[in-house]
């Protein structure tokens, strides 16, 4: 709208395609934004911010299912575009999210290989001692 007032010429704005582009990049940056805003803040320990990045990483798995059935539940501005009429091919968006995913992998690949330690810590009680850390178990008897 702002644009349009503005009487700027932007060929985009009339190409559906793109507008389908930037309403995926807007809900996924959203739910990003959602998660960096999680992993803010003093005091924050590692097993939050850890069980933060699983559970963002477990949603990905989600939406990439749900888009390639075009279920667009945690998609608002892709929704609003098809409810106006627009087209969704969702193999491009499945694709993104893939690359998301490995992203995440690479960028917390410490936290996968720490999992164990930090099991035991967020949930003591119900944790496996089987699968404790060798430096915690040498010795004890």
């Amino acid at each position: 709208m702002f644009m349009e007032e503005g009487r700027l010429d932007l060929p985009e704005l009339d190409d559906p395609k793109w507008l389908m582009d930037l309403a995926f990049l807007v809900d996924i940056t959203e739910e990003l934004n959602t998660l960096n805003l999680k992993l803010q803040g003093p005091g924050q320990l590692v097993t939050a911010a850890f069980e933060n990045v699983r559970a963002f990483m477990t949603k990905l798995m989600l939406w990439k299912a749900q888009i390639s059935e075009k279920k667009l539940f945690h998609f608002p501005a892709c929704s609003s575009l098809v409810e106006e009429g627009k087209a969704f091919s969702g193999e491009k968006y499945v694709a993104a999210i893939e690359t998301l995913q490995q992203e995440f992998d690479q960028r917390f690949a410490d936290f996968k290989t720490h999992s164990a330690t930090f099991q035991m810590f967020a949930d003591p009680f119900s944790f496996d001692v089987q699968n404790a850390p060798s430096v915690l178990t040498n010795g004890a008897h």
